[in-house]
């Protein structure tokens, strides 16, 4: 009897064991799915929110990317107004007539020759034209 208790007690035992496996491997295969299903749920919004942020910082660098494409142009523009705001400020250098002070009369523009000029005519090939003779300056 002995024997036959202990054999029906292993096999109880067998028995209850395999229902144990069973039931843990149907848990455990539950527990994965939902484990699977949570992190798909979760990489997907994770490439969701990284593809939105990628279209934000794609949409803010456009101005960026406009500048570094033009850099060159501004700089020569820059360099083009600061020529131009120093030649206003410090008024470039007067050339011809603009050296010698006139005189309006009857409507007319006359020159003043600077003192230590001499007016004279000069012949350029075959034409004969008022020039002026300057002083010698070293």
């Amino acid at each position: 009897m002995t024997a036959s208790l202990s054999e029906r007690m292993r096999e109880r035992l067998a028995t209850q064991t395999a229902e144990i496996e069973k039931l843990t491997s149907a848990e455990l295969g539950k527990l994965a799915k939902t484990l699977k299903q949570e992190s798909e749920l979760a990489q997907n919004s994770m490439r969701d929110a990284i593809h939105a942020t990628t279209q934000e910082l794609n949409a803010s660098m456009t101005p960026i990317r406009i500048l570094a494409r033009w850099w060159w142009v501004f700089l020569m523009l820059t360099w083009i107004a600061i020529g131009v705001l120093i030649v206003s400020i410090f008024g470039g250098q007067k050339t011809g007539i603009e050296l010698y002070r006139t005189f309006e009369f009857e409507g007319r523009k006359f020159l003043i020759l600077p003192e230590g000029t001499q007016a004279m005519t000069c012949r350029n090939d075959e034409q004969s034209i008022p020039c002026v003779v300057l002083p010698v300056t070293e």
